[in-house]
């Protein structure tokens, strides 16, 4: 059992709650994880993974975008963008994209007020111009410095031009924002507490995460933090010393911890360091702090953590047009924190 909360390590009990659901349109296969961290399981040489974006609905109807996953057309992204699929050897599945997805179930694009990105990688920024132009783009610190102009303006730029032309685009400055939750500068985006905004740098410049009110009921509020890129394996996040390995492991579990000299309160794996993998982490010691950070949120079971492509909640949570919110409820935090053990069986095991 995770150590309890001290009374710092709390989450605002008050504020109104958003509706929230995962949306998959897409999925990366072949995806190498060594550029990430170091792992030496044979299971996670090359992956198969989802690219999850979310939707968010507040009270009052007001409605947004966290990422746009993939777009169908990804031949047409920025050069260096589809040079990196070749160069990885990647696989692209995107027969329908957000747009699509939320139409099909009569969402319309023009009632979404913005697109939050956690960061401007292809396998997240999806195709904003597919959706109307009063629809806004939001983006991390130093994201516009750093990216814009797009291509074909700029010919080396990761993203294009077309990504926010003509459309509002408001850079988050977290430094006009008193508000820190658990260690990490944060902002109310809506300002009812239902959606916050927090940074979490390190992965890609101005990288962001989300956290989002799912149940509230006077004295404690659940939560769905949506993690970005923070984190491509729940290992690199569990165990730690405030999320300590369960007592019940498998001998292969058990055979990593003595091979590695680990005593099951560390993450099984770090960001990784070497230097012909730099152009994978923006900044390698800011990605492991936020990490860090994040554990503080992983310690209370009131929080679910969803990275964008965690293959093993797929077969946990609800997807759109289902919400979210009743995660608790559905045991799903206790069902899906350690799911990614599998990863350390033999693979004719599974």
């Amino acid at each position: 059992m995770a150590p309890s909360a001290s009374p710092q390590e709390t989450l605002p009990a008050a504020g109104a709650c958003a509706q929230v659901s995962a949306i998959d349109s897409a999925s990366l296969s072949n995806l190498p994880l060594e550029p990430y961290f170091h792992c030496d399981l044979p299971r996670l040489q090359r992956v198969t993974i989802p690219a999850f974006s979310f939707i968010i609905t507040n009270a009052r109807g007001r409605r947004v975008l966290f990422d746009l996953g993939l777009r169908k057309d990804w031949t047409k992204l920025s050069p260096t963008a589809v040079a990196e699929v070749y160069h990885d050897e990647l696989g692209i599945r995107c027969e329908q994209d957000v747009r699509d997805i939320l139409e099909a179930h009569d969402v319309r694009a023009e009632g979404v007020e913005a697109i939050i990105l956690s960061h401007h990688h292809f396998d997240h920024i999806g195709d904003p111009s597919r959706f109307p132009s009063s629809t806004a783009l939001v983006v991390g610190p130093g994201v516009c410095d750093a990216l814009m102009p797009g291509y074909p303006d700029q010919e080396n730029a990761e993203i294009l031009t077309s990504d926010y032309l003509n459309r509002p685009v408001r850079e988050i400055d977290f430094t006009q924002s008193d508000l820190s939750l658990l260690g990490l500068p944060a902002l109310d985006y809506f300002g009812d507490g239902s959606l916050y905004l927090l940074s979490t740098p390190g992965h890609a410049v101005g990288h962001m995460a989300a956290l989002v009110r799912t149940t509230a009921d006077g004295t404690e509020s659940s939560f769905v933090l949506l993690g970005g890129d923070a984190c491509h394996h729940c290992g690199e996040l569990r165990p730690s010393t405030r999320r300590p390995l369960p007592s019940s492991r498998s001998s292969c579990v058990a055979s990593f911890l003595e091979t590695h000299d680990m005593d099951g309160t560390q993450p099984f794996f770090q960001i990784q360091r070497d230097p012909q993998y730099a152009a994978y982490c923006n900044d390698s010691d800011e990605a492991q702090r936020t990490i860090f950070q994040l554990q503080r949120f992983d310690a209370l079971d009131s929080v679910l953590i969803i990275f964008a492509h965690d293959l093993t909640l797929k077969t946990i949570i609800d997807e759109f047009p289902a919400t979210l919110n009743d995660w608790r409820a559905k045991g799903w935090g206790d069902s899906g924190r350690w799911r990614f053990l599998q990863d350390f069986e033999p693979m004719e095991n599974l």
